[in-house]
């Protein structure tokens, strides 16, 4: 099953909002206040 557009966009912006120094990764440093 393939995500919807929506979905994607949720998706997207939920990264985009844990990604704090916006360098397109995951990282623990972006977990930190």
């Amino acid at each position: 099953m393939m995500a919807s557009e929506f979905q994607r966009t949720k998706l997207r912006d939920m990264f985009d909002a844990f990604d704090v120094n916006g360098d397109g990764c995951l990282e623990e440093a972006d977990s930190r206040p």
